[in-house]
């Protein structure tokens, strides 16, 4: 399958940029839903099931960015998306308002930061990043794509960022988001700063290996001699968990009695 193939490369490990983080889910949630709704008796009555467990799982963890702001900066900072991004998704313009009052919260405690440090200039960001820029813009998981306007001559305000045309995405593609900004220091100083110390930050990952560097912050340190498939079952039960899939302990004590018989 040609899906398969994407989603396989979609998956591999890798660390995404911080931006990719929110948009990604939500093209996964919406092909789920297709798959639920097609009346397409080539679809097994299994794949409906589980799209529908998944969209369950998927709901109690959108829930949790709700309370973390960066992964709305970070996307209003990705030169196709800013606010239109969410215009797109018809946010009505309450959350619309709410988004630029945390962008500029956010953008003046940051600048807030610099006259502290002893750096004058941008902090060093690794400008390489992961291929999953490209692969996005492939098919099943493909980018978000605004209508673009004419470019006008760039001011150093959050304000003017926003007014100006979105930035196409071939132009992103081209040489990478964070060599963009990089780019833009020149231009917009402030602005291209600010997006590099929000878009530089990576994305957190459930890869066993990333979760063991960090040692006891992200797990109990006598796990770390557990296996692969011990690790993927030990997450699988956990994002299930406090879902119609495992509504409670009692359900997954059920499940592990049953197994130890056997």
């Amino acid at each position: 399958w040609g899906l398969t193939e994407q989603l396989v490369v979609e998956l591999k490990t890798q660390v995404p940029l911080i931006h990719q983080v929110i948009p990604v889910p939500l093209k996964l949630r919406d092909r789920l839903y297709g798959t639920i709704g097609k009346n397409d008796q080539q679809i097994h009555p299994l794949l409906r099931v589980a799209s529908h467990a998944a969209l369950k799982v998927f709901d109690k963890y959108m829930r949790l960015f709700e309370d973390a702001s960066i992964y709305c900066v970070a996307l209003v900072m990705y030169p196709h998306y800013k606010l239109e991004w969410f215009r797109l998704r018809r946010y009505n313009e309450s959350d619309i308002r709410r988004i630029k009052e945390l962008l500029n919260s956010t953008f003046e405690h940051v600048t807030q930061t610099w006259g502290k440090a002893r750096s004058d200039g941008p902090q060093d960001v690794d400008l390489v990043h992961s291929d999953s820029d490209q692969t996005l813009a492939d098919g099943w998981l493909s980018d978000d794509k605004m209508g673009l306007e004419s470019t006008p001559a760039c001011r150093d305000t959050l304000q003017d960022y926003l007014s100006a045309p979105l930035v196409p995405v071939e132009t992103l593609r081209r040489g990478g988001l964070l060599v963009y900004w990089d780019g833009q220091l020149k231009c917009t100083p402030r602005i291209a700063k600010f997006a590099l110390s929000i878009l530089s930050s990576p994305a957190s990952s459930v890869d066993a290996e990333r979760a063991f560097s960090s040692g006891r912050l992200t797990i109990n340190h006598l796990q770390h001699s557990m296996g692969d498939v011990t690790f993927e079952a030990k997450m699988a039960v956990g994002s299930w968990f406090n879902t119609p899939l495992l509504p409670s302990v009692d359900t997954a004590a059920t499940l592990v009695e049953k197994k130890a018989k056997h």
